[in-house]
């Protein structure tokens, strides 16, 4: 057997819960790399399938499994794994995603001589059938400093992809578990507060969806959360014209949601939040939907046959 360090250079963090036979993909993932010195903590968050008994069986000792009660919350069980890890380098796989074999190899180096604290890579993203529906471009993956395109999601950060210095990641308070979604952007931003990012184009990461895929509704809410937030933290103008803009965006989205669901009055709501946000450009924006749906409605009405006297 291959001897390895006590204290592995990276730590791969994996939380799981209820997706034995997906998690089972991912370990064999990380198992793959061409790069061996790593530690994986993988965190169970209460899974009440074959997911136990799965991890007491890895024979593997860089290996390491942590069982909690089950939180529903993604920041809890990586958290937990953050409590513990003992590498300089921490990476982030979640259970129903997959790492090339070189992965590991590619982005350790970019962050060797310290002049960059994190890193993250392209990806590509499969559906439900296993067929490719989008891949990172190179305009998706600016290096540097970055916190305004982080804030516009101009960057393309998939969790599994990034890599960052354990003590970043510390200092800038890890995963925020008062959220129960958005918790991975919200330390994307930051990371890029705190430090310059190093980008590689390679497609180093799969990211799959499925149908057991989580959906979490308060996702909206969320991002709204953490825009209010950027913009109370920032001084800089043009990063509060980003977070308003961000801001407007992200109500007119829950226009949308409210106008389909005939909730007129959480529409109108949320319209008026966006043209405090952003006046202009919520105004533009609420003036060309309510036209288009006018012409529609305008369009509909033309082609009834009219009814005989």
């Amino acid at each position: 057997m291959m001897a390895f360090a006590p204290k592995p250079l990276v730590s791969v963090i994996l939380p799981t819960y209820n997706r034995a036979a997906l998690l089972i993909e991912a370990l064999a993932s990380v198992r793959a790399q061409t790069f061996d010195d790593w530690e994986c903590i993988v965190v169970d968050d209460g899974s009440t399938d074959a997911t136990p008994g799965m991890l007491t069986s890895l024979a593997d000792p860089r290996f390491r499994s942590i069982t909690i009660a089950h939180s529903g919350n993604p920041a809890v069980p990586r958290n937990a794994a953050l409590a513990v890890a003992r590498g300089r380098l921490l990476a982030f796989l979640d259970d129903d995603d997959l790492w090339k074999p070189e992965k590991l190899a590619v982005q350790v180096p970019l962050l060797e001589d310290g002049a960059f604290r994190w890193s993250y890579t392209g990806f590509t993203a499969l559906d439900a059938h296993g067929h490719e529906v989008w891949r990172s471009s190179v305009d998706r993956l600016p290096s540097g400093s970055i916190l305004a395109s982080v804030l516009e999601t101009r960057a393309a950060i998939a969790l599994p992809t990034v890599m960052a210095e354990r003590a970043l990641v510390t200092e800038a308070g890890g995963f925020d578990a008062a959220m129960r979604t958005r918790e991975d952007y919200a330390l994307w931003l930051s990371l890029a507060e705190r430090a310059p990012v190093v980008t590689t184009p390679d497609l180093l990461t799969v990211v799959r969806d499925h149908p057991g895929r989580v959906f979490r509704p308060e996702g909206n809410r969320m991002s709204l959360v953490v825009y209010r937030t950027w913009l109370d933290r920032v001084g800089d103008p043009a990063l509060r014209r980003i977070c308003r803009r961000r801001l407007a965006v992200t109500y007119l989205t829950e226009v949308s949601r409210a106008v389909a669901r005939r909730e007129w009055w959480t529409a109108l709501g949320a319209a008026f939040q966006a043209t405090r946000s952003d006046p202009p450009f919520a105004l533009r924006r609420l003036v060309g939907a309510f036209g288009r749906r006018i012409l529609r409605l305008a369009r509909g009405a033309g082609t009834q046959t009219p009814r005989g006297g």
